[in-house]
């Protein structure tokens, strides 16, 4: 147990990671249609979109950072991406060494429409539960989501 915590600390963490797990689960499953209609292979390249989208135009060695993964990982993915033509690499004006990578305007749409089907599964999940328990989870879960976002913005990812 870390320092600090209950052991009702303890057991929220094992079982909101539980239900994490088998929403992911879940909602890769309905997803994986719509990742072969894109070209996509894995989750991680969806990850990668969603960076380029919410930050902007990266290094391939800032994306892999930001994503805790290997670069080596990182670059095979991000060829597949521009081969798809959902991403597109451009020299870094300011080493020519390295380059750019940049999303596409239609790579917008497309993280739209697969976060709309993820959420309509976890609405199918939620629906199947109590209205009362899932009134109960709101506040905790807005709280989470605020310490994730300070924790993001803190540098710390």
């Amino acid at each position: 147990m870390v320092q600090g915590q209950t052991a009702e600390h303890e057991d929220a963490a094992l079982l909101l990671w539980e239900a994490l797990e088998g929403l992911g689960r879940a909602v890769r499953g309905e997803l994986r249609p719509q990742l072969h209609d894109h070209g996509l292979v894995s989750g991680l390249q969806i990850a990668m979109c969603l960076v380029l989208l919410e930050c902007g135009p990266q290094r391939l060695v800032d994306l892999a950072r930001r994503l805790a993964m290997p670069t080596s990982t990182v670059s095979g993915l991000a060829d597949r991406l521009v081969a798809g033509g959902l991403l597109r690499r451009e020299r870094n004006p300011a080493d020519r060494r390295s380059s750019i990578l940049h999303a596409e305007p239609r790579v917008g749409a497309m993280v739209r429409e697969m976060r709309r089907v993820a959420a309509g599964v976890v609405a199918g999940y939620l629906a199947a539960l109590n209205p009362a328990d899932v009134g109960a989870m709101v506040p905790g879960l807005r709280a989470l989501v605020a310490v994730l976002a300070a924790d993001a913005g803190s540098g710390s990812e």
